[in-house]
């Protein structure tokens, strides 16, 4: 799969990045609310193994696509945040019901001032208790 971006000068970039098998992720192009490519390229970011959650950027950025991997029924919650919150009541600025494996695309891309974290939960939308049965796959800015 490949990504392209206009670089500082105005020529096109092309970036390879590694899929999942089985995962089918469209061409992107991101662009601003003029049209215009942006200039950071995306960065894939993966799981390399099981686990219940993952900080895909640790500062602002923006995030285009999640694929999330799962054996049990449960929730996706996206966080606003630089480190994972505890368990308890939280309060994700996305969150999903999933089963099995699960594709959320984000056009405008979500956009999180502080870092970007994925949990995967058992309980929601409002109450995280995790559990390491998720392998994540996501696209950053």
């Amino acid at each position: 799969m490949s990504y392209t971006v206009r670089d500082g000068n105005g020529a096109l970039q092309t970036f390879q990045s590694q899929t999942p098998a089985g995962v089918n992720i469209p061409e992107h192009q991101l662009v601003d609310a003029s049209g215009n490519a942006v200039l950071d390229p995306i960065q894939p970011v993966r799981s390399t193994a099981l686990e219940a959650n993952h900080v895909l950027k640790n500062t602002a950025g923006s995030l285009s696509l999640l694929h999330v991997e799962v054996s049990d029924t449960g929730y996706v919650m996206i966080f606003d945040a630089s480190a994972d919150p505890v368990d308890g009541a939280v309060t994700p600025i996305w969150c999903q019901s999933v089963a099995g494996a699960t594709t959320l695309e984000f056009r405008p891309a979500l956009k999180c001032a502080n870092g970007i974290v994925v949990a995967y939960s058992t309980t929601g939308p409002f109450t995280k208790t995790e559990s390491a049965v998720a392998a994540f796959f996501a696209l950053v800015l």
